[in-house]
């Protein structure tokens, strides 16, 4: 389906390519933590010598640490793909789709941030935020209107 925008002829992703180009992201990105990081992040206690209350503490960061961690590699990963010169995530390249402006141009770092940290918000609301792709031809989401980003399949 293609809509005119501005002297060009835009093809909007679907929301199907958008899931799927998510869930391979996740994966990618779930993948690495399970296997290398979270070992090395887990605590080592030797309730022995620990106290109780020590132990309870490097448990707690024990498992906070690798969300704090994920959540870093999550945010550098998203921002830095989607504002290079490929506009894309891995999972967005193989779809065959893009970030970009209204105007077809790709994003700053900065608009990549404002993306990252707004999608942040359709999730806290139950994911109201993405449902509102379903009420407009662009098939926007609430981030995307807020970043003023669209996501676009790639020319062939």
């Amino acid at each position: 389906m293609e809509f005119k925008h501005e002297k060009t002829s835009i093809k909007y992703a679907s929301l199907l390519q958008r899931l799927a180009a998510y869930f391979i992201d996740v994966f990618c990105l779930g993948l690495f933590p399970v296997l290398f990081l979270l070992p090395t992040l887990m605590p080592v206690i030797d309730y022995e010598t620990v106290s109780m209350q020590e132990a309870i503490r490097k448990i707690v960061w024990g498992l906070l640490n690798p969300y704090i961690v994920l959540f870093f590699v999550h945010w550098l990963y998203f921002s830095i793909m989607e504002s290079s010169k490929y506009a894309a995530t891995l999972g967005k390249m193989l779809v065959g789709i893009r970030v970009s402006t209204p105007k077809q141009q790709n994003i700053s770092f900065r608009q990549a941030n404002l993306r990252y940290f707004y999608k942040i918000i359709s999730y806290l609301s139950f994911g109201f935020g993405f449902f509102v792709a379903f009420t407009n031809q662009q098939k926007l989401t609430l981030h995307d209107k807020w970043a003023n980003t669209v996501v676009i399949a790639n020319k062939k």
